[in-house]
């Protein structure tokens, strides 16, 4: 019986070692593959953030592009982690901010596409363009007309 109990302790624990080892380059592939996520979002986000304080100095005028500008995102005042004031924004507000305006062209997009007024509401709203401006609103519309239906444009 102890010689049986013996070789199967020694069958489990290769076993084991074998398992463990599967583990660890697995958990090395996912530490690889995050690694590679996070140098992609710094590489997207690291060139705004040098140029951050060029752009605060820069003229803010009206912008009527829906499209993810940069500019844009640093222009608006973020606050800081503990809530006051303004600085200079971090990587995860800069990520935030671009996920918020990625969901409001979206939103806008369809909304246009399904009935053009509520769309061009929707991004006056949001501050995309000024809807008492005809010329804001075809500039608008000729930026994202590959966004949006072209009989909805024609309808509008």
């Amino acid at each position: 019986g102890s010689g049986v109990g013996l070789v199967v302790g020694v069958g489990t624990h290769a076993k084991m070692m074998v398992l463990r080892q599967a583990n660890r380059q697995l958990r090395l592939d996912a530490m690889g593959a995050l690694k590679k996520v996070l140098e992609s979002l710094h590489a997207s986000i690291a060139p705004s953030l040098r140029n951050s304080k060029s752009m605060e100095q820069a003229d803010t005028s009206a912008s009527v592009n829906i499209s993810l500008d940069t500019d844009a995102v640093l222009k608006s005042p973020l606050p800081t982690q503990d809530g006051g004031g303004s600085g200079p924004p971090t990587l995860v507000q800069i990520y935030d901010t671009k996920q918020k305006l990625r969901e409001e062209q979206i939103q806008i997009m369809l909304r246009f596409n399904q009935k053009p007024a509520a769309g061009i509401k929707y991004a006056a709203e949001k501050g995309h363009l000024d809807a008492t401006n005809p010329i804001g609103v075809a500039e608008f519309l000729l930026k994202n007309q590959n966004s949006f239906e072209k009989t909805q444009i024609g309808d509008y």
